[in-house]
């Protein structure tokens, strides 16, 4: 199912780079690394388009990176509204197939309730999805939900596990709610 809704993706992408093409403002042509650079930077709207348009042809061929980036695209509001639907659909297509950030920015809108009914649930797995892998934020994310107790069991010892990785880690927040933790004597003496 996860292939077939891959090529569904791909053929959509594919017949959307075809109608786009002849929009192009010049013919530049950035690697994955450069198109997601540029997206990121305040550079002139030509750049942009051109380095969009790159990250379909990279998400037609099933980079799992170019998928995420469009999510972000559509997030963010790059070179156009935001579209958290769109958004939630690139997302929800990379989280599908194992990437990771993919799978934090869904837990991020189930958690917040954007776009789609709040789910703490879904929160949560989307968390554990991406923690697993190793996504620093997500261990972070995935603790806080276990601290708090939503939508899983509360469960200190597990959440103090993910802050102390997270905190090892560099993560702020992480290093705050262990100290929290410690002080409280939540999950420790």
């Amino acid at each position: 199912l996860k292939t077939i809704l891959l090529m569904i993706a791909i053929m959509f992408t594919q017949s959307s780079i075809a109608m786009n093409d002849s929009l192009k403002i010049q013919d530049t042509h950035y690697s994955l690394n450069q198109a997601l650079q540029l997206l990121q930077c305040r550079v002139t709207p030509e750049l942009r388009t051109n380095a969009i348009e790159d990250l379909k042809k990279y998400a037609a061929s099933g980079s799992l990176e170019a998928i995420h980036g469009l999510g972000m695209v559509y997030y963010i509001g790059i070179d156009t509204l935001p579209d958290l639907n769109k958004a939630l659909n690139w997302f929800t297509l990379a989280a599908d197939f194992g990437y990771p950030k993919s799978a934090y920015n869904l837990s991020t809108m189930y958690r917040q309730g954007l776009c789609v009914k709040q789910d703490f649930n879904i929160a949560y797995k989307y968390a554990c999805e991406a923690a697993d892998r190793g996504f620093i934020q997500a261990v972070y994310t995935k603790g806080y939900l276990l601290y708090k107790g939503l939508g899983c069991n509360q469960n200190y010892d597990e959440a103090i596990n993910c802050f102390k990785d997270a905190a090892s880690k560099g993560h702020g927040y992480a290093m705050y709610m262990l100290g929290l933790c410690y002080r409280n004597g939540y999950g420790v003496s």
